[in-house]
């Protein structure tokens, strides 16, 4: 009887032991349920991170084609227009450096792709661990099963005290070790979705850059396409400007001979003026000199004819005399 005294007070004691250690799993077993069910709803919201990642990267590699083919496009039509005499080093340049962009954005896809499978691996493998810790509670029901089942089976879980004891502790112990592990590994999948938001960031950067180079191409290639039509223009009116230029050319040439034959006939026309002059003042001259001649002619007649005249009236006074002599020695006769 003592001896059953002794085992039934040890089994009390050790059924206290248990229901204070039950008390203890009461209060920590809902908690790594709970912070189970808040990891499974962060690796959800996680996986859904993880898609939208996934359709940024594939909206990215849409972009990239996009502006591979537009890259392509733009390289043929500047290849065209490269002959058309226009100086292409900062087109070069310009797109040299889009295609440094353009692989700094492979590489970041590349980069975004590396992190998009690391968090699908480390995400199936917190999904892993999840399903672990959601079969917690049939275990807490089992070991609450076999607590209520003491009193019936008393002597076996007396025997299995120590080794219930040892597995509920080291369970908690891994429980805990395996909910910090999955806290730090929540925490490096946070830090990675930062890191690949930043990458985002920076590709969507990059991406806003080459939509401005690109814009920046099309106002080159619309520049050189009215560079072009300003050409052909200009071809067109320097044509017109050389017929022109031939037209008045040969109208100049017509007119400086006719310029040189009229210089010629006004140098003929001066020189004859000229000689007219000379032969005018010359007139004038032998003019002058006749009139003074006849002048001197007219006075030498008019003394002659007055010198004449009055010997004529002395001549007739001389035949009025002799005739009256005559008359006289008519009458004496």
């Amino acid at each position: 009887l003592k001896l059953q005294l002794e085992q039934y007070k040890s089994l009390e004691i050790s059924m206290k032991d248990q229901e204070s250690r039950v008390f203890i799993a009461k209060q920590e077993f809902p908690e790594l349920v709970s912070a189970s069910k808040s990891l499974v709803t962060e690796y959800q919201a996680l996986l859904q991170e993880n898609n939208l990642i996934s359709q940024q990267i594939g909206n990215v590699e849409q972009i990239w084609l996009t502006l591979d083919n537009n890259s392509l496009r733009e390289d043929s039509i500047s290849n065209d227009a490269s002959d058309v005499h226009y100086s292409s080093p900062a087109k070069k340049e310009s797109l040299l450096k889009l295609l440094k962009e353009t692989e700094h954005i492979l590489s970041e896809v590349g980069h975004l792709r590396s992190a998009n499978e690391k968090m699908l691996s480390d995400i199936s493998t917190c999904q892993a661990k999840g399903a672990e810790l959601l079969s917690l509670p049939p275990i807490k029901k089992t070991y609450k099963n076999e607590i209520q089942s003491a009193p019936i089976l008393l002597g076996e879980k007396v025997e299995n005290e120590l080794v219930f004891t040892t597995d509920s502790e080291v369970l908690t112990t891994h429980l805990r070790n395996r909910i910090e592990e999955l806290e730090r590994q929540l925490a490096e999948e946070k830090q990675d979705r930062e890191e690949n938001l930043k990458s985002i960031k920076s590709a969507e950067q990059i991406l806003s850059e080459l939509d401005r180079f690109r814009s920046t191409n099309e106002e080159l290639m619309s520049d050189i396409a009215a560079f072009k039509a300003r050409e052909s223009e200009l071809l067109a009116f320097t044509q017109k400007l050389t017929s022109k230029n031939v037209e008045l050319q040969s109208e100049f040439s017509a007119i400086e001979s006719k310029a040189n034959e009229l210089e010629m006939t006004e140098k003929n026309h001066a020189a004859a003026e000229l000689q007219l002059k000379n032969d005018v003042e010359q007139l004038q001259r032998n003019l002058a000199e006749e009139k003074e001649r006849r002048q001197e002619e007219t006075r030498l007649l008019a003394r002659q004819v007055a010198e004449k005249t009055a010997k004529m009236e002395n001549l007739l006074e001389i035949v009025n005399t002799l005739q009256s002599e005559l008359s006289l020695l008519r009458n004496k006769h």
